[in-house]
């Protein structure tokens, strides 16, 4: 669907994928309320299909700017300028939250407000905490998906935006068979990438699944307007 006051098109489909995603992954951190091995517990395989939704999506709305001059230093700040401001909110809210445990110091709990600011000043910056078998960013332990989006949205925009079709799709095969060899030897399964342990896995998993759509897509469509010229959009 376009939108005349923008002049860009809204996939209403795609809209309603990523709020079924969204749910997904809230009711897998809700795991207290499910039984193990139940439904939801596999509710972090929605953050690959987050990485394939927002691959196409981009592909289609920023390739043609790219091509026509838009730097990749331009295209990160309009995607911070996007993401920035919700994610600092957030960070900020669940560092007020740890805060307030920390200073109430209920059984259990051993981190201190010194650890928490730090841990959080960290999480705002996206820096992450290495080598934990922990997540990567624990005042806010779903951050690993921004830093990975962010990851692949530097490398679309920078290399791999003008390449050919069948370079990507050779790549994207590459990509899912490495996530699948990892994934057999990797004590997580295929959940890996957000921890502080294996951390650096994580440009490999986002990149893999943004390139499934983003730039065979996108590309194929670009070959596919060049050979037959036509008013009529293609979406």
């Amino acid at each position: 669907m376009e939108n005349p006051g923008m002049g860009q098109h809204r996939f209403r489909n795609l809209d309603a994928m990523r709020g079924i995603c969204a749910l997904t992954v809230v009711l897998f951190h809700c795991e207290g309320m499910f039984a193990t091995g139940r439904i939801f517990q596999h509710g972090y395989l929605a953050v690959d299909l987050f990485f394939i939704l927002s691959g196409f999506v981009l592909g289609h709305t920023y390739e043609k700017r790219l091509v026509t001059g838009l730097t990749p230093g331009g295209f990160m700040r309009l995607r911070l300028n996007r993401l920035a401001p919700v994610y600092w909110a957030g960070t900020l809210l669940c560092i007020a939250t740890f805060l307030a445990v920390a200073m109430l110091k209920p059984t259990g709990v051993l981190s201190t407000t010194w650890q928490t600011s730090l841990l959080g000043l960290m999480a705002l910056m996206l820096a992450p905490v290495l080598g934990s078998a922990e997540s990567a960013y624990p005042v806010n332990p779903v951050a690993w998906s921004l830093l990975g989006e962010l990851i692949a949205n530097f490398v679309y925009a920078r290399w791999l935006y003008a390449k050919s079709t069948r370079f990507l799709l050779v790549l994207t095969l590459a990509g899912w068979g490495a996530c699948i060899v990892y994934a057999c030897f990797n004590a997580y399964g295929w959940d890996f990438g957000s921890r502080g342990s294996d951390i650096a896995t994580l440009p490999l998993r986002a990149i893999t699944a943004g390139a499934s759509v983003k730039w065979p897509a996108t590309s194929a469509m670009k070959e596919a307007a060049r050979a037959c010229p036509s008013p009529t959009p293609l979406w």
